[in-house]
């Protein structure tokens, strides 16, 4: 399943026709911030008033070539590198990572469509990572924050768990954001890939347990070192 934040903060940023979701998300349309601070009580971060991307023409043509290239056989690390070859092409930069991002999110969240991509062979993890990315581009931490929120409310639903290598894939993501954004060109040349990061192999706890602050700071750890 796909965090609640995650689900929140699609429908904060365009009409929610715009945006195809899985059904299973059902939250009230409440202002971000005011979810975080409940969720885990900590000042929320500065949300911008409308996340870039959506909204901006350009977005979609993102979202165009993943479907396309889906559609073709193509599994997600050879999607994420053409999308970063595209954005580079027109310019690079943080605006326009945003968009492709942006872009990547709306296909993504398409259920509709049949799903044939994966990071590492899991179509979650590949969710998790690009999620991970955008709530980061729109908020320094958000990425984090989301991730835990998400798998702290996995580890209290009934045939759930809390999952490291969810929370980590989205940390990952998150990392990639922050830091990799300046590299987009070595990211749509192939110097730079998804298929060389380590394998996700953290391990889900058991029901109702909740990662420790050691855990927690393994999966940084992680991510760290798969995006020095």
């Amino acid at each position: 399943m796909i965090s609640s934040a995650f689900r929140l903060s699609l429908l904060l940023a365009a009409p929610a026709a715009a945006i195809p979701v899985p059904p299973s998300f059902d939250l009230p349309r409440r202002p971000l911030p005011e979810l975080l601070r409940e969720l885990d009580g900590e000042p929320a971060p500065l949300i911008l008033p409308m996340p870039v991307g959506f909204g901006d023409t350009g977005h979609g043509d993102y979202r165009v070539l993943a479907e396309s290239l889906e559609k073709s056989g193509v599994d997600f690390p050879e999607i994420f590198r053409r999308a970063c070859a595209l954005a580079e092409k027109r310019g690079g930069g943080v605006q326009e990572a945003k968009v492709m991002l942006a872009g990547l999110v709306t296909w993504l969240g398409d259920r509709s469509l049949p799903r044939t991509v994966g990071l590492q062979g899991r179509l979650d993890w590949a969710f998790h990572f690009v999620y991970g990315a955008w709530l980061e581009s729109i908020a320094t931490g958000l990425g984090e924050r989301a991730a835990r929120a998400k798998e702290e409310k996995d580890a209290f639903t009934p045939g759930n768990v809390y999952d490291l290598d969810d929370l980590t894939a989205t940390m990952l993501g998150a990392r990639w954001a922050t830091r990799e954004v300046a590299r987009l060109a070595e990211w749509g040349d192939g110097r730079r890939r998804l298929e060389a990061l380590p394998a996700l192999r953290m391990g889900k706890l058991a029901p109702r347990v909740l990662a420790d602050e050691r855990q927690l700071q393994s999966a940084r750890d992680f991510s760290v070192r798969a995006l020095p």
